[in-house]
């Protein structure tokens, strides 16, 4: 039995033995990160930081005390009192699963999660409304777990009522909330938003997410409005009680008036304070007049002012009772008006009639046209050479008024004489010939100096007087002489150095060894001047032979391996003995010794540490391992219960633990008892006042906390009492006004006393009287018989200056006039004014007015031939063809285009049974090419009945139209003005060809279905592609085949209906084979092919807040705040999660970045991406190009109904050929609007990357200029 049980009992240890064993928790390494911080590692990988405020901010992730234990670190517990997390704090950490952050959590330094894995689980104990307060980098993209909501509550209007139940609760709990009505006012319902969730007072529901709900109210009582005339007049309102009666009724006066009483529009009975209101209304007083009649005077009319017929007013008042009628004006006096005889100067006037009592003109002057000239000859006066002729001319013998203007004639010819010259030395200067006028010496061609000659040197003399050295340049002397003049002069030469005597001597720099090579080189010295010189080194060969170096071995340890003796050459260090290891020993391990390094408790286990040394001399080595040691049991107490009064809440009984106080069961909270009010007292806190409500306050006491709560509630206006203000005339020079009201109590001014401007009223003429040639006059006023007051003052005229006409004398032009410029006459011997008669012989001068330009025909000039590509230009001159004369008016037009030299019809593709051909033609001119559609064989013409079946949808409907004759235009696609259908040339006879032919001439089968083009790009690069057909009729379905090269992936596949300018929806059948179904168009077909550019996504450095470049809470990122370093390429994902956050706040659950796919299923399903896109055709990871941009802004704004119809014309950049078809709309809108201009003047570069800067500066001129 003993042995049965022995066995039993080492079975069992051997069980316990295999057993894996739970490690207790205990401190591995500690130490601070902030003022006040402290932190921990244990060993089962969890990193606690404990204390308050900030933690350090790290310049590099190997700062943090914690950087070498890493790759151990599985959890990170952030306690309560931390205040931030530092940056690049936990960079890197690639074994982190968990964090737990606290409530004092206020922000999340740059880089302190980044490069650890994404999959990190963050516990936040707070709301997500407090989790946004959190100052979080745009790159912290982790999964948030809250377990609290917010429940906000308000009530609308905020004075109407009041609400309670709103806070914080924790996740799926029962809620209930409440509101209470105040005194006029009832509860209507709760909303969320501008939804109604339910109309009970009190709601109770499950709170699972954030919510902000309304309580609703409205008013029952009445506002009645009290008009005193009538709905124009003035008004006062008065509110009803809660019963809809009124508590009085104002009281009002009118001048003259009586007050009948306040009645309702079409109701015979007043109202009155018994009379019970349902509705908002307005009433009106109704009055009996009774005014005091004054008589208004009859006024006789004159020929300048209309009288007035007898009226009368009210003397109160000042209301018109009998209004005053208009007589109309009296005749006039008349007068004559005396007239003058014409001249042949002057015209003349006839005789007038005016009145003379205002002096209107009845019969005006009329003009007496001028007299003929008497002509008078003006002799012609022969030119010289000194003095200019004149032509014969005419003038008036009467006004002396050039008839005939006098010609300049040029000067007479010189009669020429020649001056003889002389010729120059070299001791003196020549003169050449010249010429000059016999008769008036005047010089005709100058004598021109004649520069001194050079002399004509000759050698005399030649001597060296220093002789050349080595280092010194030597000398020679000259003399020479003029043979022209006899002048002498000495000249020096300089001579050149002679050469050095040279001594050489070798020279070893380095001395060869066994494998390096030395060098050696040459010095020289002059023998004459003792100078040197160093010439370039020259190589040595290597020797060959080591030298040879003992080294001492080295014994081996019990973790290092040794060596033994060996020798090496001192200079190449090659082995001359070789080098012997020995390998290193191994420990020898003494027996383990036992110690408690941490005791257990009931909160935590305790730690065994079992150690051993190594035996071995000289080795300190020691290895240990620890066991736990099981947790102690809890010691339990009750914790009391609280009872819940009105001001506080109270808590159910709990359980602890005596020793650690660790709570074992929480205490549940229970919520406060409601407040036993008193009666309300009533207040009069404001009076009212005519115009302002009056406020009472009501107040009401809890009976047992004593807490005071309040209510205000408006009463009144009382309304104005009137008094009315009498109207004050005006006068000539003092302004009266008009009547007026105002409120005897606060004096406010209800009817404006408006003033009447002071004026005359009693206005007569004063005559003038006119100027002549010597006296002054005065012009026509007039003048106030009232006052003598003048309302129109006489002005001085002054004088006239006289207009001289020749009489007896001469006249003689000195100024003849020009096309724009005046002449001049002056009158000698005897003059006389034609307006006063008065004669003078003093000289006077006349102006002559200029004359006009006298233009001959025009003249045309083409400088620019028009041709079927550009206009031409024309230039059309003309010229003054008055003598003296050189204007000349010039302007330009433009040619008409000339049509185009189209060639013979050429087949480029012959038809087939099924499909159509093509044909084309060229110009000869431009170049230009016409194609057109060739029927396939299978359709045969043949009259009326040979069209093609027509589908439904109007004139788009119809098939594939090419482009040709006057409408030859390019190629247009789907955007803007280019978004038409193509069409045949011939307008209505755009159908397909018809053959002639006669009833008879049918064919026998039916015409057969229309085919439609399918255009491709051609070849393109990255790799190659197959279409199953070139035309199909509508409803085939149509294959598309992709192959791109080796590093080549497809990156964008669309097609394009050519009628509508929408994509079709492409259907993936395999990894490279797509199909689409033809519609009732020809399409278009648009591939290309990546060579993989991934952006490798490197966090930025960025400030976070209402700034952060990803929009957080609806707000934007700006470049210019310098958060994001211009530069950074942005992927096509950001911008769709940047387009996403913007329409929404971002959920809960997910992160706020680029790795959401909630943002991709958002943008194809709202068609902002094309569902071919989310099939992995797009690449939503790669960098995003600027055309790609302008399309997903272009489909957005679209989808938030902002308007999309502005375009400009983009066809004139250059790179407009690189725009996918698809892309050309969004670019045009995006540069008619400012948002993506172009690149520069003449590109747009569509294919172009956009950096994060760029974006930025986009989506902040989108959400000013387009989301405004």
């Amino acid at each position: 039995m003993k042995k049965r049980i022995a066995s039993a009992m080492l079975a069992l240890c051997l069980v316990l033995a295999l057993l894996p064993v739970h490690v207790q928790a205990y401190t591995v390494a500690s130490g601070k990160c902030g003022t006040n911080l402290t932190w921990e590692l244990d060993n089962n990988g969890v990193l606690t930081i404990k204390g308050t405020g900030e933690m350090i901010n790290f310049s590099s992730e190997s700062d943090a005390p914690w950087y070498n234990k890493r790759d151990s670190i599985t959890s990170v517990v952030i306690s309560s009192g931390v205040t931030s997390i530092g940056n690049k704090a936990f960079y890197g950490y690639k074994n982190l699963t968990t964090a737990t952050f606290p409530l004092t959590l206020t922000k999340i330094g740059y880089n302190a999660f980044s490069n650890s894995p994404r999959t990190i689980f963050i516990n936040y104990p707070g709301s997500m409304k407090q989790w946004r307060k959190v100052n979080v980098p745009m790159a912290f993209l982790y999964t948030i777990k809250v377990n609290k909501f917010d429940l906000e509550l308000s009530a609308n209007p905020m004075n109407w009522g009041t609400v309670s139940g709103g806070g914080v609760y924790a996740l799926n709990s029962y809620v209930t909330i409440r509101a209470t009505a105040n005194e006029g006012y009832r509860f209507t319902g709760w909303t969320d938003g501008s939804s109604l969730i339910n109309n009970s007072s009190s709601y109770t529901f499950i709170l699972d997410r954030d919510r902000t709900l309304t309580a609703n109210f409205e008013t029952i009582f009445y506002i009645v409005r009290f008009y005193d005339r009538d709905t124009t007049g003035s008004s006062t309102s008065m509110r009803t009680g809660t019963d809809g009666r009124l508590p009085s009724l104002p009281t009002v006066t009118r001048q003259c008036h009586t007050f009948e009483g306040w009645y309702i529009t079409g109701e015979e009975d007043p109202i009155s304070t018994d009379t019970v209101f349902t509705r908002d209304i307005g009433v009106t007083a109704r009055w009996t007049e009774h005014h005091t009649p004054e008589t208004l005077e009859r006024r006789e009319p004159t020929c300048t002012k209309t009288g007035l017929t007898e009226g009368s007013k009210c003397s109160v008042c000042n209301t018109i009772l009998k209004a005053q009628e208009e007589i109309p004006l009296a005749g006039h006096t008349e007068e004559i008006v005396y007239g003058k005889a014409a001249t042949c100067k002057e015209t003349g006037l006839t005789n007038g009639i005016r009145c003379s009592v205002c002096h209107t003109i009845t019969k005006a002057q009329e003009e007496i046209p001028l007299t003929p000239h008497s002509p008078q000859t003006l002799v012609r006066v022969e030119p010289t050479c000194t003095a200019t002729g004149l032509t014969e001319g005419s003038k008036c013998s009467v006004c002396n008024m050039t008839l005939k203007v006098q010609e300049k004639i040029p000067l007479a010819d010189h009669t020429e004489e020649t001056i003889v010259g002389k010729a120059a030395t070299c001791a003196e200067t020549g003169l050449t010939d010249g010429i000059k006028c016999s008769v008036c010496n005047e010089i005709i061609k100058p004598q021109i100096p004649i520069p001194v000659t050079e002399h004509n040197w000759t050698i005399q003399n030649e001597q060296v007087t220093v002789n050349p050295t080595c280092t010194t340049k030597g000398e020679k002397t000259y003399t020479k002489m003029c043979t022209g003049c006899g002048q002498t002069k000495t000249e020096t030469e300089e001579l050149s150095e002679v050469e050095h005597t040279w001594v050489e001597e070798t020279i070893i720099d380095f001395r060869p060894t066994c494998v390096l090579s030395g060098t050696k080189h040459i010095e020289r010295t002059c023998s004459v001047c003792n100078e040197c010189q160093k010439l370039p080194s020259e190589p040595m060969p290597a020797t060959g032979e080591h030298v040879e170096e003992e080294i001492p071995g080295k014994p081996a340890t019990c973790t290092e391996a040794g060596y033994k003796d060996y020798s090496i050459c001192r200079f190449c260090y090659a082995f001359i003995k070789e080098r012997e290891d020995i390998e290193p020993l191994t420990h020898d391990w003494g027996a383990e010794s036992e110690t408690v390094t941490k005791p257990a408790t009931c909160t935590e286990t305790g730690i065994i540490a079992y150690t051993k040394t190594c035996q071995r001399l000289g080795c300190d080595a020691e290895d240990t391992r620890y066991v736990t040691i099981s947790a102690a049991p809890h010691t339990e107490v009750e914790i009391a219960a609280v009872d819940a009064t009105c001001t506080a809440p109270g808590w159910t009984a709990g359980v602890e633990c005596s020793v650690c106080k660790n709570v074992l069961k929480e205490p549940e909270r229970v919520e406060m008892a409601p407040h036993r009010w008193g009666p309300e007292q009533e207040e009069e806190t404001k009076p009212a006042t005519c115009t302002e409500e009056g406020i009472k306050t009501y107040k009401k006491i809890c009976a047992v906390c004593k807490k005071e709560e309040s209510r205000t509630e408006p009463f009144g206006p009382n309304g104005h009492t009137v008094v009315y203000l009498s109207e004050v005339p005006a006068t000539c020079t003092k302004d009266g006004k008009t009547a007026g009201e105002e409120c005897s109590v606060c004096h406010k001014v209800l009817k404006e006393q408006k003033p009447i401007p002071a004026a005359h009223t009693n206005l007569v003429p004063v005559s003038g009287r006119p100027a002549d040639c010597t006296h002054w006059g005065q012009t026509e006023g007039v003048r106030c018989d009232n006052c003598g007051v003048f309302t129109k003052p006489q002005e001085d005229i002054p004088p006239l200056e006289h207009a001289w006409t020749i009489s007896g004398g001469t006249e003689t032009i000195t100024k003849n006039p020009t096309c724009t410029e005046a002449g001049e006459k002056t009158i000698t011997g005897g003059s006389t004014c034609s307006r006063c008669n008065a004669e003078t012989t003093d000289e006077q001068t006349v102006e002559i007015p200029p004359l006009t330009h006298q233009w001959g025909e025009a003249a045309e000039e083409v400088i620019k031939p028009p041709t079927c590509k550009e206009k031409g230009i024309k230039t059309i001159t003309r010229l003054c063809t008055r003598d003296g004369c050189q204007e000349k008016d010039e302007k330009t037009e433009e040619l008409d285009l000339l049509a185009h030299t189209w060639g013979e019809w050429k087949t480029v593709q012959e038809p087939t049974a099924t499909e159509a051909g093509m044909k084309e033609r060229d110009c000869a001119v431009c170049g230009d090419k016409d194609t057109e559609e060739i029927a396939a064989t299978g359709t045969t013409p043949g009259g009326e009945d040979n069209k093609p079946e027509e589908k439904p949808g109007g004139e788009d409907n119809k098939p594939e139209e090419k482009p040709g004759g006057e409408d030859n235009k390019p190629e247009e696609k789907p955007g803007g003005e280019d978004s038409k259908p193509e069409e045949k040339p011939g307008g209505e006879d755009s159908k397909p060809e018809e053959k002639p032919g006669d009833e008879d001439n049918k064919p026998v089968t039916p015409p057969g279905p229309v085919r439609y083009r399918i255009y491709t790009p051609g070849s393109i690069s990255g790799g190659s592609y197959d279409v199953s057909h070139s035309s199909a009729v509508q409803g085939a379905r149509i294959t598309v085949e992709v192959s791109p090269r080796r590093n080549y992936e497809l990156e964008w596949l669309a097609v394009t209906n050519l009628t509508t300018g929408q994509e079709l929806h492409l259907t993936q059948r395999g990894s490279d084979e797509y199909t689409f179904v033809m519609p009732a168009s020809s399409v278009e077909l648009d591939i290309s092919y990546d060579s993989g550019r991934y952006i490798v996504y490197e966090e930025p450095q960025l400030k976070t807040g209402p700034n952060a470049w990803y929009y957080r809470d609806r707000h934007i990122y700006h470049v210019e705040n310098g958060l994001v370093p211009d530069g950074t390429h942005i992927t096509r994902d950001m911008l769709i999660s940047v387009l996403y956050n913007m329409t929404s706040p971002a959920v809960i659950s997910n992160s706020i970045g680029c790795e959401t796919n909630d943002s991709q299923v958002w943008a194809t399903d709202n068609g902002i991406v094309p569902d071919i896109y989310a099939s992995g055709l797009w690449g939503f990871d790669k960098i995003l190009s600027r055309e790609q941009a302008a399309m997903l802004i272009f489909r957005y704004a679209g989808y938030r109904g902002c308007g999309t119809a502005q375009r400009q014309t983009i066809t004139r950049y250059s790179d407009y050929s690189r725009l996918r078809p698809d892309a050309r709309a969004a670019m045009s809108w995006a540069v008619a609007t400012g948002l993506m201009p172009g690149t520069s003047a003449s590109t747009l570069a569509p294919q172009d990357s956009i950096t994060c800067g760029q974006m930025g500066e986009l989506l902040f001129k989108f959400e000013a200029t387009i989301l405004r």
